[in-house]
Protein backbone atom coordinates (compact mmCIF):
# COMPACT_ATOMS: atom_id res chain seq x y z
CA UNK A 1 0.00 0.00 0.00
CA UNK A 2 2.63 2.64 0.81
CA UNK A 3 4.83 1.96 -2.02
CA UNK A 4 1.99 1.99 -4.49
CA UNK A 5 1.16 5.70 -2.61
CA UNK A 6 5.11 6.50 -2.94
CA UNK A 7 4.86 5.52 -7.36
CA UNK A 8 1.62 7.65 -7.40
CA UNK A 9 3.14 10.57 -6.00
CA UNK A 10 6.29 10.00 -8.23
CA UNK A 11 4.25 9.92 -11.43
CA UNK A 12 2.07 12.83 -10.80
CA UNK A 13 5.83 14.25 -9.75
CA UNK A 14 6.64 14.13 -13.05
CA UNK A 15 3.33 14.73 -14.48
CA UNK A 16 3.53 18.41 -12.70
CA UNK A 17 7.02 18.45 -14.25
CA UNK A 18 6.32 18.11 -17.69
CA UNK A 19 3.01 20.33 -17.41
CA UNK A 20 5.19 23.57 -16.14
CA UNK A 21 7.81 23.02 -19.36
CA UNK A 22 10.45 21.22 -17.23
CA UNK A 23 12.03 17.56 -17.81
CA UNK A 24 13.57 14.87 -16.08
CA UNK A 25 15.35 14.38 -19.19
CA UNK A 26 19.46 14.77 -19.66
CA UNK A 27 21.72 15.46 -22.72
CA UNK A 28 26.10 15.04 -22.44
CA UNK A 29 27.95 17.58 -24.57
CA UNK A 30 31.86 18.51 -25.12
CA UNK A 31 30.80 21.96 -25.28
CA UNK A 32 34.52 22.45 -26.67
CA UNK A 33 37.41 24.86 -25.16
CA UNK A 34 36.63 27.92 -27.31
CA UNK A 35 32.89 28.26 -25.88
CA UNK A 36 33.51 26.88 -22.02
CA UNK A 37 36.45 29.34 -22.13
CA UNK A 38 34.31 32.01 -23.90
CA UNK A 39 31.36 32.28 -21.58
CA UNK A 40 29.02 28.70 -22.43
CA UNK A 41 28.59 28.04 -18.70
CA UNK A 42 26.32 31.20 -18.65
CA UNK A 43 24.14 29.46 -21.20
CA UNK A 44 24.10 25.91 -19.66
CA UNK A 45 22.89 27.18 -16.02
CA UNK A 46 19.80 29.17 -17.64
CA UNK A 47 18.79 26.32 -20.01
CA UNK A 48 18.94 23.78 -17.00
CA UNK A 49 17.08 26.47 -14.69
CA UNK A 50 14.52 26.98 -17.54
CA UNK A 51 13.65 23.79 -18.55
CA UNK A 52 15.00 21.49 -15.77
CA UNK A 53 17.36 19.48 -18.27
CA UNK A 54 20.42 18.71 -16.80
CA UNK A 55 23.19 19.12 -19.31
CA UNK A 56 26.40 16.80 -18.35
CA UNK A 57 30.05 17.30 -19.59
CA UNK A 58 32.09 14.61 -18.85
CA UNK A 59 35.45 16.50 -20.82
CA UNK A 60 36.04 19.42 -22.85
CA UNK A 61 37.71 18.84 -25.67
CA UNK A 62 38.63 19.55 -28.86
CA UNK A 63 37.03 18.61 -32.79
CA UNK A 64 38.28 15.13 -33.17
CA UNK A 65 36.70 14.12 -29.28
CA UNK A 66 33.31 15.38 -30.78
CA UNK A 67 33.59 13.36 -33.75
CA UNK A 68 34.84 10.57 -32.23
CA UNK A 69 32.02 10.91 -29.15
CA UNK A 70 29.16 11.56 -31.10
CA UNK A 71 29.55 9.25 -33.88
CA UNK A 72 29.73 6.14 -30.82
CA UNK A 73 26.98 7.70 -28.94
CA UNK A 74 28.93 8.91 -25.89
CA UNK A 75 28.06 12.28 -26.46
CA UNK A 76 24.45 13.77 -27.81
CA UNK A 77 25.98 16.89 -29.14
CA UNK A 78 29.69 18.06 -29.40
CA UNK A 79 31.16 21.63 -30.60
CA UNK A 80 34.13 22.33 -33.12
CA UNK A 81 35.75 25.05 -34.41
CA UNK A 82 35.87 24.04 -38.09
CA UNK A 83 32.87 22.74 -39.76
CA UNK A 84 32.10 19.57 -40.27
CA UNK A 85 33.70 17.64 -43.37
CA UNK A 86 32.12 16.35 -45.95
CA UNK A 87 33.02 12.32 -44.73
CA UNK A 88 31.33 13.59 -41.35
CA UNK A 89 28.73 15.35 -42.89
CA UNK A 90 28.51 11.98 -45.45
CA UNK A 91 29.67 9.16 -44.53
CA UNK A 92 28.87 9.69 -40.59
CA UNK A 93 25.47 11.42 -41.16
CA UNK A 94 26.49 14.61 -39.02
CA UNK A 95 24.36 17.84 -38.54
CA UNK A 96 26.55 20.69 -38.24
CA UNK A 97 24.94 23.75 -36.70
CA UNK A 98 26.18 26.95 -36.03
CA UNK A 99 25.70 28.64 -32.35
CA UNK A 100 28.73 31.52 -32.23
CA UNK A 101 31.25 33.43 -33.75
CA UNK A 102 35.26 33.61 -32.67
CA UNK A 103 38.06 35.19 -34.04
CA UNK A 104 41.73 34.24 -34.69
CA UNK A 105 43.62 36.89 -33.24
CA UNK A 106 47.55 36.96 -33.52
CA UNK A 107 49.64 37.50 -29.96
CA UNK A 108 53.41 38.82 -29.89
CA UNK A 109 55.95 38.75 -27.35
CA UNK A 110 55.87 42.25 -25.39
CA UNK A 111 59.28 43.02 -26.59
CA UNK A 112 58.35 43.65 -29.89
CA UNK A 113 57.57 46.86 -30.58
CA UNK A 114 54.69 45.97 -33.54
CA UNK A 115 51.36 46.77 -33.34
CA UNK A 116 49.58 45.62 -36.68
CA UNK A 117 50.52 43.16 -39.39
CA UNK A 118 49.41 42.68 -42.95
CA UNK A 119 47.38 39.55 -44.45
CA UNK A 120 50.22 39.52 -46.39
CA UNK A 121 53.16 39.70 -43.87
CA UNK A 122 51.80 37.08 -41.76
CA UNK A 123 51.34 34.62 -44.45
CA UNK A 124 55.07 35.63 -45.30
CA UNK A 125 55.76 34.73 -42.26
CA UNK A 126 54.46 31.29 -41.25
CA UNK A 127 55.45 30.05 -45.02
CA UNK A 128 59.29 31.26 -44.48
CA UNK A 129 59.14 34.21 -46.73
CA UNK A 130 59.59 36.94 -43.75
CA UNK A 131 61.99 35.95 -41.41
CA UNK A 132 63.54 38.70 -39.34
CA UNK A 133 61.18 41.94 -37.47
CA UNK A 134 63.35 44.22 -39.38
CA UNK A 135 61.43 43.10 -42.44
CA UNK A 136 57.97 44.46 -41.33
CA UNK A 137 59.21 47.37 -39.11
CA UNK A 138 60.44 45.74 -35.74
CA UNK A 139 63.69 44.80 -34.20
CA UNK A 140 66.63 43.28 -35.93
CA UNK A 141 65.71 39.44 -34.56
CA UNK A 142 63.90 36.51 -35.84
CA UNK A 143 60.67 35.94 -35.83
CA UNK A 144 59.83 32.64 -33.44
CA UNK A 145 56.38 31.45 -35.05
CA UNK A 146 53.89 29.32 -33.03
CA UNK A 147 50.84 27.75 -34.12
CA UNK A 148 48.28 25.63 -33.01
CA UNK A 149 47.82 23.58 -36.14
CA UNK A 150 44.94 21.53 -36.06
CA UNK A 151 42.03 19.71 -37.94
CA UNK A 152 43.95 18.91 -41.32
CA UNK A 153 40.91 17.08 -42.82
CA UNK A 154 38.74 19.84 -42.16
CA UNK A 155 38.51 23.73 -43.96
CA UNK A 156 39.68 25.29 -40.65
CA UNK A 157 40.21 28.77 -40.64
CA UNK A 158 43.41 29.25 -39.70
CA UNK A 159 45.29 27.22 -41.90
CA UNK A 160 42.91 28.30 -44.69
CA UNK A 161 43.89 31.95 -44.22
CA UNK A 162 47.96 31.12 -43.58
CA UNK A 163 48.70 28.39 -45.93
CA UNK A 164 45.11 28.04 -48.14
CA UNK A 165 44.59 29.52 -51.62
CA UNK A 166 41.55 29.78 -53.37
CA UNK A 167 42.90 30.57 -56.90
CA UNK A 168 39.89 28.76 -59.35
CA UNK A 169 41.46 30.29 -62.32
CA UNK A 170 44.56 28.33 -61.61
CA UNK A 171 43.16 25.24 -60.54
CA UNK A 172 44.91 25.78 -56.87
CA UNK A 173 41.90 25.64 -54.15
CA UNK A 174 42.64 24.23 -49.83
CA UNK A 175 44.84 24.28 -47.59
CA UNK A 176 48.42 23.12 -48.13
CA UNK A 177 49.92 22.46 -44.73
CA UNK A 178 53.38 22.09 -46.36
CA UNK A 179 53.65 25.48 -46.50
CA UNK A 180 54.51 25.91 -43.31
CA UNK A 181 57.83 27.04 -42.35
CA UNK A 182 59.74 24.33 -41.21
CA UNK A 183 60.69 26.09 -38.20
CA UNK A 184 57.01 26.80 -37.42
CA UNK A 185 56.53 25.09 -33.79
CA UNK A 186 53.59 23.46 -33.20
CA UNK A 187 51.52 24.27 -30.12
CA UNK A 188 49.31 20.68 -29.62
CA UNK A 189 47.34 22.62 -27.17
CA UNK A 190 45.96 25.83 -27.73
CA UNK A 191 45.58 26.79 -24.28
CA UNK A 192 49.31 26.87 -23.91
CA UNK A 193 49.27 29.68 -26.79
CA UNK A 194 49.71 32.51 -25.09
CA UNK A 195 51.65 31.24 -22.03
CA UNK A 196 54.32 30.06 -25.04
CA UNK A 197 54.40 33.34 -26.65
CA UNK A 198 54.48 35.46 -23.15
CA UNK A 199 57.71 32.95 -22.29
CA UNK A 200 59.34 33.27 -25.38
CA UNK A 201 61.61 36.73 -26.56
CA UNK A 202 60.46 37.83 -30.61
CA UNK A 203 57.63 34.93 -30.81
CA UNK A 204 54.38 34.89 -32.23
CA UNK A 205 51.30 33.11 -32.70
CA UNK A 206 47.26 32.78 -33.92
CA UNK A 207 45.04 31.79 -31.53
CA UNK A 208 41.50 31.63 -30.47
CA UNK A 209 39.90 35.34 -29.15
CA UNK A 210 38.97 33.37 -25.69
CA UNK A 211 41.66 31.89 -25.05
CA UNK A 212 43.99 35.54 -24.65
CA UNK A 213 45.90 35.68 -21.33
CA UNK A 214 48.49 36.60 -19.82
CA UNK A 215 51.63 39.29 -20.72
CA UNK A 216 50.98 39.19 -24.65
CA UNK A 217 50.23 41.75 -26.99
CA UNK A 218 47.05 41.24 -29.80
CA UNK A 219 47.73 43.12 -32.92
CA UNK A 220 45.90 44.53 -35.24
CA UNK A 221 45.34 42.76 -38.94
CA UNK A 222 45.01 45.10 -41.78
CA UNK A 223 44.85 47.84 -39.89
CA UNK A 224 41.81 46.61 -37.84
CA UNK A 225 41.94 45.30 -34.02
CA UNK A 226 39.94 42.39 -33.13
CA UNK A 227 37.24 43.60 -31.23
CA UNK A 228 33.47 42.51 -30.48
CA UNK A 229 32.32 45.59 -32.78
CA UNK A 230 35.06 43.98 -36.33
CA UNK A 231 34.41 41.02 -35.26
CA UNK A 232 30.14 41.11 -35.42
CA UNK A 233 30.81 43.71 -38.75
CA UNK A 234 33.48 41.01 -40.02
CA UNK A 235 36.15 43.86 -41.19
CA UNK A 236 38.10 41.98 -39.02
CA UNK A 237 39.47 39.31 -41.39
CA UNK A 238 39.66 36.09 -39.75
CA UNK A 239 36.78 35.34 -38.31
CA UNK A 240 35.25 31.91 -37.82
CA UNK A 241 31.79 30.07 -36.75
CA UNK A 242 31.63 27.50 -33.76
CA UNK A 243 29.63 24.97 -34.61
CA UNK A 244 27.51 21.79 -32.85
CA UNK A 245 27.28 18.25 -34.32
CA UNK A 246 24.96 15.61 -33.38
CA UNK A 247 24.40 12.19 -35.57
CA UNK A 248 20.98 13.30 -37.44
CA UNK A 249 19.19 16.12 -37.21
CA UNK A 250 18.98 17.23 -33.07
CA UNK A 251 15.70 15.61 -31.46
CA UNK A 252 14.11 16.03 -28.03
CA UNK A 253 16.29 17.86 -25.21
CA UNK A 254 19.58 18.34 -27.72
CA UNK A 255 17.35 20.25 -30.07
CA UNK A 256 15.63 22.67 -26.93
CA UNK A 257 19.71 22.34 -26.06
CA UNK A 258 20.79 24.09 -29.45
CA UNK A 259 17.61 26.19 -30.33
CA UNK A 260 18.13 28.15 -27.04
CA UNK A 261 21.52 28.63 -27.70
CA UNK A 262 20.43 30.62 -31.35
CA UNK A 263 18.00 31.96 -29.66
CA UNK A 264 18.03 35.59 -28.32
CA UNK A 265 18.57 34.89 -25.14
CA UNK A 266 21.43 32.04 -25.82
CA UNK A 267 23.20 34.35 -27.62
CA UNK A 268 22.94 36.99 -25.32
CA UNK A 269 24.38 34.66 -22.62
CA UNK A 270 27.38 33.24 -24.80
CA UNK A 271 28.86 37.05 -25.44
CA UNK A 272 28.10 37.74 -21.77
CA UNK A 273 31.73 37.27 -21.28
CA UNK A 274 32.69 39.50 -24.42
CA UNK A 275 34.92 36.96 -25.80
CA UNK A 276 32.74 35.45 -28.38
CA UNK A 277 30.55 36.54 -30.51
CA UNK A 278 26.94 36.16 -31.64
CA UNK A 279 25.30 35.07 -34.84
CA UNK A 280 24.66 37.51 -37.43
Amino acid sequence: MRRGLILSLVVVFVFSLALIGYSTEEIVINPGKQLMLGGIKHAIEAFEKETGIKVKIPKVDGCGYSVKSVSSGKIDAGAMCCPANKDETGRLGFVDTSVARDAIVFVINKNVPISNLTTQHLRDIYQGRIKNWKEVGGPDAPIRPFAHIMCGNREEVMRQYLVGERNYKEGRVGIDNSRFAPWVTNIKDETNVCKTVASTPYSIAPVSRSMVEGNVKVIAVDGVMPTTENIASEKYPVVRYLHIVTKGYPEGATKRFIDFLRSPRGQELLAKEGKIVPLP
